[in-house]
């Protein structure tokens, strides 16, 4: 037998070492540490480090007579990461692209092949919607060719950012010549969003307030049971209040405003409301001229996407669209917990679907049952249903990828900023695979002569989903004469009373609000303009240019 040339041992030896390795490529190092975890010694991961590829940074970057053709550069300082990927691949039996699951993550897939195939072209693409044992096995078990459409969407978008940006930036930066020295840019999504805000203020700026008047009266019976009413009618008609501006667009408009206005039934002035002050104090007895019991059920809401976290981020937990982005892609790549080491505790965090997978549902219907009862327990799993036409629907709703992990104990790992954004998604998740809340709601009214007062009071009689979580609401007219108070029982039709006290309040209509972080993203939203993954980047840049300030939380 001839033995073996030194050289060709090492030859075998190099295409033995490639046949048994398979090159993992993901965007961020802290993602390729978590994933490194779990996969064997036949693989290795590696980290992009977001796009390696970006438009040309001279001239346009598109060519626009011919077809709008694109060209690339490598974006400056990412030449060793290429390089690295590059040596890594043709040391390597095959790729897996393992990039996020989103057109910017295909984007970045896309430009990867692109370099990698040079030198080996066994490529595939995997997605990984949660960074867990299972969520990474049902990834490679199901690998495939990258979207070259989702790429192709991914760079449309890509060249109208760059079109508007070099297009209307220069001429807008020109404008401002000796008004201002910052940089100023203009956006596909960005300037929309500035209008938005504008229109708004022009809106504020504009308002001319409508001025009325409240009247409050506490009343008190033998049974020493206290009600807190407001005036809802006299001369024996309902008061409706006016709204608005009383200042139209036109001189026309203002007038049919005013004429609007002078017709409803509501106390417009001081001299009124002293008038009916005086007469509610010569009255002697009231009574209670109609008790109205209503049932209602309050259905959880479905768990987050990209969008409802934002906003829900921002109300309750006061954080900016951009900080909760930050912590909730943490959150998704992998924190260290103990002994585990790095774990995914979410699914992927841009997604606009509702979708909730079966074997997720499955693990909330057993830790409900569990954890509060089959009175917590709806007969069959609650079903969602995205509100907006414009859902790609490609990836599940935000949740816990792991319910096993307590509240109490992932507190002992995570930074106070991650564990609050966790519980927030932990307990919607929860919550919206829970039973409907039972709510009645109590209306009584007190009358004598063409005067009417009502007191509302709601009662929760089972709470259902709500005993986990419920969402907070804007409320930013801070508008407090739509509060319910809490009725004492045993107050029936034909009832008695005696006035305590009565008291006037000076009211004015009040103009729209300005856009907060919650609302702004709503609004983009409902409207369909911009996608969520692009929410947090459009208004941190519109701070950033100072095209806009916060003032107590409202642009």
């Amino acid at each position: 037998m001839i033995k073996k040339t030194k050289a060709k041992a090492t030859e075998e030896n190099a295409t033995k070492t490639k046949s048994e390795k398979t090159l993992v490529v993901v965007e961020s190092p802290s993602k390729a540490k978590t994933i490194n975890k779990y996969l064997g010694n036949k693989y290795h991961v590696e980290a992009s480090v977001g796009h390696i590829k970006d438009l040309s940074n001279y001239k346009l970057g598109v060519d626009i007579e011919n077809n709008f053709t694109p060209t690339y550069q490598t974006i400056k300082g990412k030449a060793p990461i290429v390089k690295n990927l590059k040596e890594k691949a043709k040391s390597s039996k095959s790729v897996l692209i393992a990039t996020d699951p989103d057109r910017e993550g295909e984007a970045i897939a896309y430009h990867i092949a692109e370099e990698i195939k040079k030198v080996n072209n066994q490529i595939k693409r995997v997605i990984f919607n949660e960074i867990t044992k299972t969520g990474i096995k049902k990834g490679l078990d199901e690998p495939r060719e990258i979207d070259e459409d989702l790429f192709m969407s991914q760079q449309a978008r890509r060249v109208m950012d760059r079109i508007i940006g070099f297009k209307v930036s220069p001429f807008l930066s020109n404008a401002m010549i000796g008004k201002t020295t910052a940089t100023l840019s203009a956006g596909r999504v960005q300037s929309v969003a500035l209008r938005l805000i504008c229109e708004r203020e022009q809106l504020i700026m504009d308002f001319e307030p409508i001025e009325y008047w409240n009247i409050y009266a506490d009343f008190y019976n033998n049974q020493v049971n206290k009600l807190k009413t407001q005036l809802v009618a006299f001369n024996n008609k309902i008061i409706k209040k006016p709204e608005g501006s009383k200042k139209g667009k036109s001189e026309e408009e203002t007038k049919e405003i005013l004429a609007k206005i002078n017709s409803l039934n509501y106390i417009k002035n001081e001299v009124e409301a002293d008038a009916i002050l005086a007469q509610i104090n010569k009255i002697e007895k009231f009574t209670v001229s109609k008790k109205t019991i209503k049932k209602i059920q309050r259905k959880p809401e479905p768990p987050f996407t990209t969008s409802t976290l934002q906003q829900e981020a921002a109300r309750k937990l006061g954080f900016q669209n951009k900080r909760t982005m930050q912590i909730a892609q943490r959150l998704y790549e992998g924190v260290s917990i103990g002994k585990e080491g790095e774990v995914g505790l979410i699914t992927y965090m841009r997604t606009d679907s509702v979708r909730i997978s079966p074997e997720a549902i499955d693990s909330a219907r057993g830790y409900i049952n569990s954890n509060f009862g089959k009175n917590y327990l709806p007969d069959n799993p609650n079903e969602f249903k995205s509100k907006s036409s414009n859902v790609q629907d490609a990836h599940e709703a935000i949740r816990p990828t792991n319910l096993s992990y307590s509240l109490d104990e992932l507190k002992l790992y995570l930074s106070p900023e991650e564990f609050a954004l966790y519980k927030l998604i932990f307990q919607r998740f929860v919550a919206s695979q829970m039973t409907n809340a039972d709510v009645e709601q109590t209306s009584i009214d007190i009358s004598a002569e063409d005067l009417t007062f009502r007191a509302t009071g709601s009662v929760i009689i089972f709470d259902g989903y709500m005993k986990i979580y419920e969402e907070s609401k804007d409320d930013e007219n801070g508008d407090e004469e739509n509060g319910t108070a809490v009725l004492p029982v045993g107050i029936n039709e034909g009832d008695t009373f005696n006035l305590d006290n009565a008291t006037k309040k000076q009211a004015f209509t009040k103009a729209p609000p300005r856009y907060n972080q919650a609302s702004l993203i709503k609004e983009l939203d409902e409207l369909g303009i911009g996608r969520p993954s692009t929410y947090a980047t459009i208004v941190s840049t519109l701070l950033d240019r100072e095209y806009v300030m916060l003032d107590n939380k409202a642009f």
